[in-house]
């Protein structure tokens, strides 16, 4: 078989790839912080039966174990319907989610650990809501609700309060 000069240059265009695929830039993370707590949650009877929901998995599982550490190395938190014990260090302790609808969520968990979220473009996501739960559920006493988009991985950065090294977390959207 001979070589033509557009077979050897496609082969090599093949072999080599284009531009195209070179890496995306990296995301560049500036600070997160928490600022005054967010206002209440609205509370109705969606607000109470989605409580009373995720109390169920708080109380009966599914369960899985997390270690949130470092933003670079956060551990997935991403199962639906699963109750998860998070043990906590150095504050911010990072865990990430992959939502998997473009829904606002609720992240229940305990008042000594305030919540923030960032998105997958680096920057801080706003909370739509944040405060304590209704009291139907003691195990899950504070929400902290933030809009996320679709199939976009999010770090969720954990501030506990001194003395707090572990919390249970449970996810549920709200919409």
């Amino acid at each position: 078989m001979r070589w033509t000069p557009v077979f050897a240059t496609f082969a090599l265009a093949v072999a080599c790839g284009s531009s195209d695929d070179e890496a995306p830039p990296p995301v560049v993370r500036g600070p997160i912080a928490l600022g005054a707590p967010a206002a209440a949650c609205a509370v109705g009877d969606d607000t109470v039966d989605l409580e009373k929901h995720a109390c169920l998995h708080a109380r009966s599982g599914p369960f899985a174990s997390a270690t949130a550490g470092a933003e670079d190395d956060a551990p997935s938190v991403s199962k639906t319907h699963t109750a998860y014990d998070v043990t906590m260090g150095a504050s911010p302790s990072w865990v990430a989610y992959r939502p998997k609808g473009a829904k606002t969520y609720a992240f229940y968990t305990k008042p000594q650990v305030r919540i923030a979220v960032r998105g997958g473009s680096g920057s801080q996501l706003a909370t739509s809501c944040e405060g304590p739960t209704t009291g139907a559920c003691d195990l899950l006493p504070y929400a902290t609700q933030v809009r996320l988009a679709a199939n976009e991985d999010v770090h969720v950065a954990l501030y506990p309060a001194e003395g707090i090294t572990s919390a249970m977390l449970v996810i549920e959207d709200v919409d």
